[in-house]
């Protein structure tokens, strides 16, 4: 019984962080346009955006690792993607908001990034040299 409360606190740990991030970057993109400061440079949104997706991918690649899903890892990555499509969609019913197709791309760019560093980290400390998945 001890082994499966410790299965079931290490998901809900592997998994936590990244939902509540998730949740943040919708609570972001709830705020109309005018609550962020000016950028300093054009297209600068695009660094913001992959920045705070990166983060998003980080973590989605922390908690697939954790939970050991081997090659449906990708899985979470196609569902980081479709999250950040689904965010500038949302976008655009805030005021002063909008989609862009660029932010998206800059979104999945940034998750991306931010999962695959994060598998590759977990794969190079976790797996054995003489392993068949390096």
């Amino acid at each position: 019984m001890e082994d499966v409360a410790r299965r079931h606190l290490r998901a809900l740990w592997s998994w936590l962080p990244l939902v509540a991030y998730a949740g943040f970057l919708i609570y972001l993109s709830s705020q109309p346009v005018y609550e962020f400061p000016p950028l300093p440079f054009w297209m600068a949104d695009k660094l913001v955006h992959m920045a705070l997706y990166s983060v998003l991918g980080a973590l989605g690649g922390r908690a697939a690792s954790r939970a050991g899903l081997g090659r449906r890892a990708g899985l979470v990555l196609a569902g980081l993607v479709a999250f950040g499509l689904l965010d500038e969609w949302y976008q655009q019913f805030t005021p002063g908001r909008s989609s862009d197709l660029l932010d998206a791309l800059a979104d999945a760019i940034g998750a991306s990034a931010g999962f695959l560093l994060v598998l590759r980290y977990h794969r190079g400390r976790h797996v054995s040299r003489h392993s068949p998945l390096r």
